[in-house]
């Protein structure tokens, strides 16, 4: 079976520590990005045929700027092109900020089945620290909509390892998480990328031993509160392991910066041919769109592989 990551690289505004390749949303661009998306994968058809694809994961960037329509546009050209197994978990990653309970009914009603969204923490002056622009009580508010709209399988991430972060303060935003009776939470180290704006005020993060230390009470915390584990920085309810691919290119979206902007790689822009390797375990399909006068990097992977539950 395949998985498919497509990636959607549209945001209102940066945070200050994602180096994830991401541009300002416009309603041209969106709709430029959709069109070059939709028509890439129809060459993939016949090349693909016979091979389920077991997950689909929109993430970005905020892939919910796209709106309901567009992203249900991708969706079925996604549908119409490939094999869907049965019970395939379709991914959309979203904004507590950005959404509400009509945006939530329209995705479910698309085809998602599976939501991912960025609490990052439960605490005010951590979210303030890494620019974000909701608060709990939004993020709360945003899984209640998603609840009301049909989604039964949701996760939520949470960010450790961060400056003047403690036991205390991890604890309550886990405490939080798990509150909302969510089925999964992603619980990853901040990490001062090269290039970012937290890099260039000079942010430290706390050292390996401290951070240990917090990654160690996470696992202990979440397994307590019935979050088995079972990759590195992921946490399920049983039988809710995602089942996104174990592994996406280096890592997918870092990687999406790269692939897209030259060093000799083909593009769909340019007319040359995708570059597949399905039998080494995946391709990816670096690409262009032109919107204006402008080329904008698109990107999208595919991993093959056996994929499925894990069991926790």
């Amino acid at each position: 079976m395949l998985g498919f990551y497509i990636h959607v690289p549209f945001c209102h505004g940066k945070c200050p520590y994602c180096d994830f390749y991401s541009r300002p949303d416009s309603p041209r661009k969106m709709d430029a990005y959709v069109s070059a998306v939709t028509a890439a994968l129809a060459p993939w058809r016949e090349r693909l045929a016979g091979r389920e694809l077991a997950t689909v994961y929109f993430g970005g960037g905020t892939p919910s700027l796209l709106g309901a329509r567009r992203l249900g546009t991708i969706l079925q050209a996604v549908r119409q092109d490939f094999s869907l197994a049965s019970g395939a978990e379709i991914t959309l990653e979203a904004n507590p900020t950005h959404v509400d309970r009509a945006f939530f009914q329209e995705a479910r009603q698309a085809g998602f089945n599976r939501l991912s969204m960025g609490l990052q923490s439960a605490n005010e002056e951590e979210l303030r620290f890494l620019g974000r622009a909701h608060s709990p009580q939004q993020a709360a508010q945003a899984v209640e909509n998603a609840r009301a709209a049909g989604f039964s399988n949701i996760s939520l991430d949470l960010m450790l390892g961060l400056p003047g972060g403690s036991r205390e303060k991890l604890g309550r935003s886990i405490a939080f998480a798990a509150s909302l009776g969510v089925e999964h939470i992603s619980s990853y180290i901040l990490k001062v990328e090269p290039g970012t704006p937290f890099a260039a005020r000079g942010v430290q993060v706390p050292d390996e031993d401290d951070t240990a230390e917090q990654y160690l009470f996470a696992v202990e915390e979440l397994a307590r509160l019935g979050y088995g584990q079972y990759e590195i920085s992921n946490f399920a309810r049983p039988g809710k392991g995602s089942m996104r691919p174990e592994t996406l290119p280096a890592p997918a979206r870092r990687a999406a910066t790269t692939c897209c902007t030259g060093g000799g790689r083909s593009t769909w822009a340019s007319g040359r041919g995708l570059t597949p390797s399905l039998g080494g375990g995946g391709f990816t399909t670096p690409g262009t769109w032109r919107a204006s006068s402008r080329e904008i990097p698109l990107w999208t992977t595919a991993r093959a592989g056996t994929l499925g539950s894990t069991p926790c």
